[in-house]
């Protein structure tokens, strides 16, 4: 018999990063300065990017992986990022890593072997 704890990617008990945290975590990946200054123009420019309509909370975003990279890169390189910076900055905001709830969850959980399935609502 499995035993595993289900949870919620984002929205319930997983609290998504916030835009300034995605920045400063995509500047240290691609080895950049993270000043603050520069953090705060870049996450004013996301933001602009996204636009009213939130196209970071598109429909189908949490079910199809290869529209979820789309939209977030498409935002982040209208928002003027450059490649490997928009890339980066990616790769933050699908770090699950990024929440200490999850790597708290992961740590106690594992080595009790329980295994944590991280659903997505379906359409």
């Amino acid at each position: 018999m499995k035993r595993a704890v289900l949870f919620d990617w984002r929205g319930t008990l997983v609290v998504p990063p916030t835009f300034e945290d995605w920045v400063r975590d995509g500047l240290l990946r691609c080895g950049r300065a993270q000043d603050p200054d520069l953090i705060h123009r870049i996450t004013a420019r996301i933001i602009e990017s996204n636009g009213p309509e939130d196209r970071l909370d598109a429909p189908g975003m949490d079910i199809d992986p290869a529209f979820h990279r789309r939209v977030s890169i498409g935002v982040l390189t209208d928002a003027g990022m450059d490649d490997e910076l928009a890339e980066c900055i990616y790769e933050s905001e699908s770090d699950w890593r990024q929440n200490p709830f999850a790597i708290d969850a992961a740590s106690t959980q594992r080595p009790a072997g329980i295994e944590e399935p991280v659903p997505s609502p379906r359409p």
